[in-house]
């Protein structure tokens, strides 16, 4: 694969068939939010993409899409700082 240098994504220059979801959350948060999709296996992966601003990056399969957006629903009434944003594309 031959991405330019400067890439911030490996996946950079090729279509999405589904988007990752981003949200921003409290710092302290973001522990457990990684170990919560641990547990729900197969449901989807957190990942952090900005540790200052708190930003994380959802990654679930399509089929898990509805039940990724309904458990971070159910979140937000537990996790006041927890509020979904749209991703930045390079």
């Amino acid at each position: 694969m031959n991405l330019p240098k400067d890439s911030p994504r490996p996946d950079a220059g090729f279509p999405l068939l589904f988007g990752p979801l981003w949200y921003r959350v409290d710092r302290r948060e973001i522990g457990f939010l990684a170990a919560l999709f641990e547990c729900y296996e197969d449901l989807g992966a957190v990942r952090t993409v900005d540790p200052v601003a708190a930003i994380v990056e959802i990654l679930y399969a399509p089929d898990f899409y509805a039940d990724v957006v309904a458990l971070m629903a159910a979140l937000g009434a537990d996790i006041p700082s927890l509020a979904r944003m749209e991703p930045e594309r390079a």
